[in-house]
């Protein structure tokens, strides 16, 4: 079970304190402090509450490691963007740009062009 730790994570991340958490759920700080340490578990309305609050499913509160799912999505798009950045870059090179403001008209625009899908395989890639 990973709901203590997604908690604190997700209360971190949100920059929310424990008496913030607390206040939204009816609770005090030291409940809240008990939930992240893994001393206890909230009720189901709770945890619901909890899971909409920070836009994640029930499931994925309490049976996975959101940190790490979140890491890896980073991972992923770091990723995506450098294969974007060395597409762009291609495409600079193709058009022999070594200062964008010394382009003419009709390069800009094919560069322009050529970035724009680009961009689109990118967002593709993301989806």
């Amino acid at each position: 079970m990973f709901f203590g730790k997604n908690l604190r994570y997700l209360r971190l991340n949100g920059g929310f304190t424990q008496d913030q958490i607390g206040d939204l759920v009816g609770k005090n700080f030291t409940t809240v402090q008990r939930w992240e340490s893994g001393d206890t578990e909230p009720s189901l309305a709770i945890t619901a509450i909890l899971a909409a609050h920070f836009d994640v499913t029930i499931d994925d509160m309490v049976n996975k490691d959101i940190e790490s799912v979140k890491a890896d999505s980073f991972i992923t798009n770091q990723d995506s963007f450098l294969t974007l950045k060395s597409a762009l870059d291609r495409v600079y090179q193709d058009h022999g740009i070594t200062d964008i403001n010394q382009m003419s008209k009709s390069s800009y625009d094919a560069l322009l062009e050529q970035a724009n899908h680009c961009m689109n395989l990118y967002l593709q890639r993301l989806a």
